[in-house]
């Protein structure tokens, strides 16, 4: 059951799809250009996740940087560095690539914006998330928010550094 409003859909796929064709250590769904992947098959990939999955358009796909850079998806067809996007278009897919960091996807409850966050502990700490917020201008008591799955503590630990910033910050 969709946490959402029935107009708003959100996706994240999984590293291994039927139908992927990256291989070696990309096997074998790998959507991502900037990891050393064969660049026709991410494009390949990127086909697929476009038509398996009936989406509306292409995924409007950002060069993520750990920043808090949020950007309107629609306003450009060229990847752009941000670490967060949002519309209020009908059809447009804000899209983030994800490992071991968080995927934030919010509305408002009527489903008139959207938006995702690529939500590092970096990103965390320099408010992409409240950049986001930011940008997609939702009030509070109308706000939705859905985490995606993300890396766990038995996978990945951080130091004590990464707490005291976050301690700082709160």
């Amino acid at each position: 059951m969709s946490v959402f409003p029935d107009n708003v859909k959100y996706l994240s796929t999984a590293r291994i799809v039927e139908g992927g064709l990256s291989v070696g250590n990309y096997h074998n769904f790998n959507l991502a250009l900037h990891v050393g992947d064969e660049e026709s098959s991410v494009h390949a990939n990127r086909k697929f996740l476009l038509e398996r999955y009936s989406l509306p358009s292409e995924p409007r796909w950002i060069k993520q940087t750990h920043s808090d850079i949020c950007h309107r998806a629609e306003k450009s067809h060229s990847i752009r560095e941000a670490d967060a996007s949002y519309t209020e278009q009908k059809g447009v897919v804000c899209a983030v690539l994800t490992a071991d960091c968080l995927p934030v996807f919010v509305s408002n409850r009527q489903g008139s914006v959207v938006g995702i966050a690529h939500a590092g502990w970096r990103g965390i700490v320099g408010g992409v998330i409240e950049s986001l917020l930011k940008a997609t201008n939702v009030n509070g008591k109308d706000l939705m928010v859905h985490l995606g799955p993300a890396i766990s503590v038995s996978s990945f630990e951080v130091g004590a550094e990464v707490r005291e910033q976050y301690i700082d910050k709160n």
